[in-house]
């Protein structure tokens, strides 16, 4: 069959079994302008010419999420057919956080994703389908304590002059982002 329709970079990405941006693919599945630009080797030299450049469309909500997380499942498992399992597993965890939180809250879960499939990609021994490891983050990232979650392992960091680490594999989490505390008011 043919490849799926998908952005270069995130081709690249995908032959490289790097998490994909399912922004950049939101942004190509619904933008009309056309990518011009044009790159030529020539000897010991790289010519571009032309613009990549375009608008910004970041996934907000859960259908979204869902439509392009499908486009990007459908390039995945056309380079590497044996993942088809592991992304339909993924895609119902995170369907069943999109159906448990109110819509308000669907953008933390967008974030949560990305958190996951980057750490899955940084980890030799995880799949997108080994949920139980991602119960750490979901916490982080989705619970109610999130911001004491937060806040104690900055908190650790700050004091003992450490790296968060999952006590569970005892890989860093620094890879991790973790957006700033502010204490919830009393």
């Amino acid at each position: 069959g043919t490849a799926p329709p998908l952005p270069d970079s995130e081709w690249s990405r995908v032959l490289a079994n790097r998490p994909v941006s399912l922004d950049a693919i939101n942004t190509g599945a619904f933008s009309a302008e056309i990518d011009d630009k044009v790159t030529q080797k020539v000897g010991d030299f790289t010519i571009s010419t032309g613009s990549a450049a375009r608008s910004s469309k970041p996934i907000s909500n859960g259908l979204e999420w869902y439509h392009v997380f499908d486009i990007a499942v459908e390039a995945m498992v056309y380079a590497y057919p044996h993942r088809r399992a592991e992304l339909r597993t993924y895609r119902e965890y995170i369907r069943t956080l999109f159906g448990a939180l109110h819509t308000s809250h669907h953008s933390a879960i967008i974030n949560l994703d990305k958190v996951i499939r980057k750490y899955v990609c940084e980890s030799a021994d995880l799949e997108l389908s080994s949920i139980g490891s991602f119960y750490a983050l979901q916490m982080a990232f989705l619970t109610p304590f999130r911001n004491w979650c937060r806040l104690q392992t900055l908190t650790t960091v700050a004091n003992e002059g450490t790296r968060p680490w999952n006590l569970r594999s005892g890989r860093d989490l620094q890879a991790v982002e973790l957006e700033p505390v502010r204490p919830a008011p009393v």
